[in-house]
């Protein structure tokens, strides 16, 4: 069972260690606009701007007073997939300001995948990576493998579909 960091100073030495990272690695879009080496620096309770939002798949941990005049999350975006993201969307094209506040973090603890995220995770067969009989090695899919599928039968594909309505509404 992974132990959770007590305090800032925890965190950081599990960083360190490399026993902690951001929330996902491998998903830059998703949390790479975050200034994390000023954030290390940051002292609690500032706030530092950020003054790029470098990918549309941004989905930061937000902070806010609710008031009337803040847009809900999309409803139809509930469940496992784009919730966050298309509400960050939203907030950036209604002209919102995003900062980063020292001293805070969450901690997100492993667990296993909901219901929800299973059915984000049903792919069908000719979607999956393929591997190479001759030397086992993956190969990866050619846009025709993918082009093939019937996608509207699957919770990504729907959602992938509502995602490009979401889009263009905003433009």
């Amino acid at each position: 069972v992974p132990v959770m960091p007590e305090d800032e100073h925890d965190l950081f030495e599990r960083i360190k260690q490399r026993k902690a990272t951001s929330f996902d690695p491998t998903n830059s879009g998703g949390h790479g606009s975050t200034l994390y080496e000023e954030w290390f620096r940051q002292q609690p309770g500032t706030l530092e701007d950020l003054p790029c939002i470098r990918s549309n798949r941004y989905e930061p941990y937000l902070a806010y007073r609710y008031c009337r005049e803040l847009p809900p999350y999309q409803e139809l975006f509930s469940g496992y997939g784009k919730n966050k993201m298309t509400h960050t969307m939203l907030l950036r094209r209604l002209g919102y300001q995003f900062s980063q506040l020292g001293g805070a973090f969450v901690i997100h603890y492993p667990h296993l995948d909901s219901v929800s995220r299973m059915a984000w995770n049903d792919t069908p067969d000719e979607a999956k990576p393929k591997t190479n009989g001759e030397n086992g090695k993956m190969y990866k899919l050619t846009p025709a493998h993918i082009h093939n599928v019937d996608w509207k039968k699957y919770k990504r594909g729907q959602v992938d579909a509502l995602f490009v309505e979401f889009r263009n509404w905003m433009k």
